[in-house]
């Protein structure tokens, strides 16, 4: 039974880092393309930080997908998102989204 919670705790671990350093690498990808920086990029850096936005972006598009329903609702300062689960359990992920404020 150690043996078996070392395992899982292993997995879910290496699960954590993973996904840490695949959203890491989401944000500096999404910065140096938006942020102004593509032009002092090589066209090879350039594509590489191309092909990481879009790769981590559709893993993270895929799970919402994967999900039973899903549902994207708008407000004035912020964007919720709305998944609900196979258990009949409502999960919201609210990602803080300033709307421009004049």
């Amino acid at each position: 039974l150690e043996t078996l919670n070392k395992i899982v705790f292993f997995i879910a671990f290496f699960d954590w880092a993973g996904n840490a350093i695949g959203t890491l690498s989401f944000l500096w990808a999404t910065v140096v393309l938006l942020g102004g920086f593509c032009s002092q990029l090589s066209r090879k850096d350039f594509w590489f930080a191309t092909v990481m936005v879009f790769t981590e972006g559709s893993r993270c598009v895929t799970r919402s997908i994967d999900q039973e329903n899903f549902a994207l609702t708008f407000h004035d300062s912020s964007v919720s998102l709305f998944v609900l689960l196979e258990s009949r359990r409502a999960v919201i992920y609210l990602i803080s989204a300033p709307v421009g404020q004049t």
